[in-house]
């Protein structure tokens, strides 16, 4: 690419740090704007990155004629309405997972996407170890696949409001639940025929745990545990008739092992420790600049079905035993 992708951010929180690093090491992009509600936030995070130039208010910012691409990284609840406002302004838009909360806010991206690129940031399905483990099972290293379990939950703090607050978009299956289930949908090439679910809600009323069944074609199943309240690690098993694959942390995919049906280790990959960042914004940049509206690996058809799982689990409204 000739001409770097001139980036801006919306949110200069602590993944927009991440992100903006990865901009640095793309070689690809630069970061061209911040923009946030506190224009003293905004000057903060544009001076310790190197950015052009840094908005006091998202209306400046999408009005700024250079900028190319946004990094949405605010709270969950806010998603929407900046990606409508981006796409009315004709700038591509990367938005952070979950990209919306609601199946119909997905259908209406899906409307959105005809005038201008829209995608969600699912990191974890551009990682090298991702891709990996897709070779292994569709060149039949564990035979069939039939069964995936997923578990990604940490202790958050009690206080953070991002987290346990129900008004902006909190709980354990908005903020990691939703790793699990576009994993296995990344895996399965499919989305879900049959899910089930229960969880435990907090005083403010999200689901602080929670566990999730899933069905797809095949009769593949996953189950996954996810939630915000306690540690239980974040791996991943994938299972077949003839062998296993283990990915430690898998959301982050930093390696993964390949047995064969005796637990024999077969194959390994081990990341160089990339800012994984940067497969996804190589990946964004190559479609901005062939001039796409949408992604072959995280298609507007995966968010919306992910929203669908989203709309039949949601912890508030699990109906009672009969």
């Amino acid at each position: 690419m000739d001409k770097k992708i001139k980036w801006g951010i919306i949110g200069p929180g602590n993944i927009a740090k991440t992100f903006a690093e990865a901009l640095r090491r793309s070689g690809d992009s630069e970061l061209w704007a911040v923009g946030s509600s506190s224009r003293e936030r905004a000057e903060s995070f544009a001076a310790e990155y190197d950015a052009a130039r840094a908005y006091g208010d998202y209306g400046s910012f999408l009005e700024d004629k250079e900028l190319q691409a946004v990094y949405i990284a605010t709270v969950n609840s806010t998603h929407m309405d900046l990606i409508r406002k981006c796409a009315a302004a004709k700038k591509a838009v990367l938005c952070e997972k979950p990209c919306v909360l609601t199946e119909a806010d997905a259908a209406e991206l899906e409307k959105l996407s005809g005038q201008v690129l829209i995608m969600e940031g699912m990191w974890t399905a551009f990682l090298p170890a991702t891709r990996t483990v897709k070779k292994w099972i569709a060149d039949g290293k564990i035979g069939n696949l039939s069964h995936i379990s997923l578990s990604f939950a940490f202790k958050g703090d009690q206080a953070s409001r991002r987290l346990f607050s129900r008004e902006l978009g909190g709980g354990g299956m908005y903020d990691v639940g939703v790793y699990c289930i576009e994993y296995a949908m990344e895996l399965t090439g499919s989305a879900p025929e049959e899910c089930k679910s229960m969880a435990r809600l907090s005083e403010s009323g999200v689901d602080e745990f929670g566990t999730l069944l899933m069905r797809f074609p095949g009769d593949i199943i996953a189950d996954c545990r996810y939630g915000i309240s306690f540690f239980a690690g974040s791996d991943a098993h994938i299972h077949g008739d003839r062998g296993r694959i283990y990915v430690p942390a898998f959301w982050s995919g930093g390696s993964c092992e390949l047995y064969d049906e005796n637990s024999v280790l077969a194959d390994r990959y081990v990341s160089g420790g990339e800012n994984g960042f940067i497969y996804e914004i190589r990946h964004f940049n190559r479609l901005l600049s062939e001039g796409r509206t949408e992604s072959d690996i995280m298609p507007l058809a995966k968010t919306r079905s992910c929203a669908r799982v989203f709309d039949k689990i949601r912890a508030y409204d699990f109906p009672p035993c009969t």
